[in-house]
């Protein structure tokens, strides 16, 4: 887990599901765009358990890593941080992200991805 004084980035676990529902269909408008798969896996509760337990394969696979950004105050999903298209020979990645609408211009985002960049530097190499 990472920690800074506003918010915390963690593996999404069972609890996560409610809020991370939640967030997608409160930001819906603002997700359809860029994250129209993201967004159609976690329609509900039940949906966002599938594709929480979907992403911790992917983790253990190493395949991808899908973090939820935690606010520090209430522990609920306010995005998602997401390294992708991994090439392990060449040492490289994608990021995706998406940030419900209160918490943007915040910062918020921006440390995220600093800090999950220094993440995949010294962890995963």
């Amino acid at each position: 887990m990472i920690t800074t004084d506003s918010f915390h980035i963690d593996a999404l676990k069972e609890i996560d599901a409610i809020s991370l529902s939640e967030m997608m269909l409160a930001n819906h408008h603002n997700f359809k765009k860029y994250f129209p798969i993201t967004l159609s896996k976690n329609k509900s509760v039940e949906d966002s358990l599938n594709f929480i337990e979907e992403k911790n394969k992917q983790n253990q696979a190493k395949s991808e890593f899908t973090f939820g950004i935690k606010d520090k105050l209430t522990s609920k999903i306010v995005g998602l941080i997401i390294i992708k298209e991994i090439n392990w020979e060449t040492k490289q990645g994608e990021f995706a992200y998406c940030l419900s609408a209160e918490f943007e211009n915040k910062g918020w985002m921006s440390r995220a991805i600093a800090l999950t960049s220094k993440y995949g530097f010294e962890v995963l190499g």
